[in-house]
């Protein structure tokens, strides 16, 4: 069946666009770029791990997928299933050593997943929570619940996740609060190009240098899969940096294009979106 979990590069993509605008290179210092940095590598870390999650529970490895494709993980990782618990409980071991993966990140560590029936069944609840886990030596301490809240709909909760940067790289810390609802495709359910979603919610945290930040979905952002370029084709984020003048992103009016509108303070600019 289709995975109506909404992919990670989706809001990832919308992070990133913000970290590669400038109006006016002079307007800008090190944290203009490092707060969506940080909260771009917050969220790509916490979907790689439910992406973990998602293989280790559906397919009870995380080394291949329906038999035959290998995952993110390769074959860095095993699996143990308890299918007795309840709520049922899965865990995934890296080991005490480094480890890289197919994407080319090495890892160490346990993800521990727990949930109590099919994530697309009204009510059911997933809850993945790391243990003495590194992401290129980076520490992640992070715990995220989704929760099927209505027919084809999402909620994912992320509170007090934390990201200790190696070397003694700052800490980047955050919690998020978002709803995702499938609004095009569910009854095709091998064909993911007429896929949409619509998107809310909001972030909030501290980067790496210990400035805190607010993000807000302000306009539902539309996330459409038959698109070949953005795929975020509409939709508003907007962040607030504590002594920083806020600054936004524009998707446009649902056209699929890889046009966005980045506003910083008073000054705009069209940029081209990284996918």
């Amino acid at each position: 069946m289709k995975n109506y979990i909404l992919k990670t590069t989706l809001i990832v993509a919308a992070f990133t666009a913000l970290t590669f605008t400038s109006c006016k290179r002079d307007t800008w210092d090190a944290n203009d770029t490092t707060t969506t940095e940080d909260q771009s590598l917050a969220d790509a870390t916490e979907n790689d791990i439910f992406k973990l999650g998602d293989d280790a529970v559906s397919n009870g490895n995380v080394t291949l997928k329906n038999g035959d494709v290998e995952t993110l993980a390769g074959s860095c990782a095993t699996v143990t299933i308890d299918s007795g618990s309840n709520p049922k409980k899965a865990t995934i071991d890296f080991g005490t050593a480094n480890c890289m993966g197919n994407d080319g990140k090495n890892r160490r560590g346990k993800i521990i997943i727990t949930h109590t029936g099919k994530w697309y069944a009204v009510g059911s609840v997933m809850t993945i929570t790391t243990q003495d886990f590194y992401v290129n030596d980076n520490k992640i301490e992070v715990t995220k619940t989704v929760t099927c809240s209505a027919p084809l709909t999402w909620t994912i909760e992320v509170k007090n996740g934390k990201i200790t940067i190696a070397n003694n790289g700052g800490t980047i810390t955050w919690s998020t609060s978002r709803t995702r609802k499938m609004t095009a495709g569910s009854n095709t359910p091998f064909i993911l190009s007429d896929d949409k979603y619509e998107i809310t919610g909001s972030a909030s945290g501290t980067n790496r240098s210990a400035i805190a930040y607010t993000m807000n979905i302000t306009t539902p952002l539309t996330v459409d899969f038959s698109c070949l370029k953005s795929r975020v084709t509409k939709g508003v984020i907007t962040f607030t940096v504590s002594g920083k003048a806020d600054r936004s992103i524009d998707f446009g009016n649902g056209t699929c294009d890889d046009e966005a509108v980045v506003t910083v303070g008073k000054n705009s600019k069209t940029i081209v979106l990284k996918r």
